[in-house]
């Protein structure tokens, strides 16, 4: 395995553990799920889980260097948060339920800060950045 310098890894890691932690509510869902009980919905839930830890640990800002990282998330956020209605449906929550369970258009705005923030700077740009600077 290539050794990459502290920096470096730093950004790597906090890019997968970020969004490990971002969709463990989808992991938690899952198994909340299998207790329900509905294993085909915990089952349905675990796979797509997966997907997303797939898209996390394989679309990734250091294998696409150049792609603006704006990109790279919203791609990763959009499939988390698409798991949103998904469990409305299998836990029968209703439209009044989302409105009185917290999740306000603010939350789910300020999640999409970082594409702003980033901006169209891309992996490559970031490291000459720190290079030079």
């Amino acid at each position: 395995m290539k050794s990459w310098p502290k920096e470096e890894r730093s950004r790597r890691w906090g890019w997968i553990i970020g969004f490990m932690g971002a969709s463990l509510w989808i992991l938690l869902g899952s198994i909340m799920l299998f207790f329900k009980p509905d294993p085909v919905g915990a089952l349905l839930g675990l796979v797509l889980y997966f997907v997303i830890l797939f898209l996390v640990f394989n679309w990734t800002p250091w294998k696409r260097p150049d792609t603006a990282f704006w990109k790279m998330y919203l791609v990763n956020v959009v499939f988390i948060l698409s798991m949103l209605p998904y469990f409305a449906w299998r836990f029968d929550w209703s439209l009044v339920d989302l409105k009185n369970s917290g999740i306000s258009p603010v939350v789910l705005i300020s999640i999409l800060i970082p594409v702003f923030i980033l901006g169209r700077k891309s992996w490559n740009e970031q490291v000459k950045s720190k290079d030079q600077g």
